[in-house]
């Protein structure tokens, strides 16, 4: 290992692309969060600046994937709340039509807890709970949200 390079992690996903082209593999996490103290989560990848994220396939084949075009992406949240905010059910349409029906932690001050609220305010990426699985969603992917 050289002394210049940082050892990155491992995280397994499953990258659900805005034309219906899912992707599974891993991404590559670094133990230093560019915005925060800690490691970075696949979250702070999301968020980060760069338009593409690497992404090793399954089979060991190398994909550039654009950001802009993740309608979705399920993966392991291993961070536990801080805060116990309002949970919310939803219904997610995306572009394509696929649906996405989970829990949205509605973290926003309390004169602001509406589902309304939640999407008119929130980053570009959220965080959705559906059965055991975890997922981070684009918000400027989405089509309609049913409240349940």
């Amino acid at each position: 290992m050289s002394e210049f390079k940082i050892e990155k992690s491992e995280e397994p996903v499953v990258i659900f692309m805005a034309d219906g082209v899912v992707y599974e593999g891993s991404v590559f996490l670094s133990p230093f969060a560019q915005n925060r103290t800690g490691g970075q989560t696949v979250a702070d990848l999301l968020l980060e600046d760069q338009p593409f994220l690497p992404l090793k396939s399954k089979t060991g084949d190398f994909h550039l994937i654009s950001k802009a075009m993740i309608s979705h992406m399920r993966y392991e949240n291993r961070e536990e709340p801080l805060v116990d905010f309002p949970e919310r059910e939803v219904l997610i349409t995306f572009m394509g039509g696929e649906q996405l029906k989970g829990t949205v932690r509605v973290d926003l001050p309390s004169e602001r807890r509406r589902v309304q609220d939640f999407f008119n305010t929130g980053d570009k990426y959220f965080s959705l709970k559906s059965g055991d699985h975890d997922y981070l969603v684009n918000l400027n992917l989405i089509q309609g949200v049913v409240m349940s």
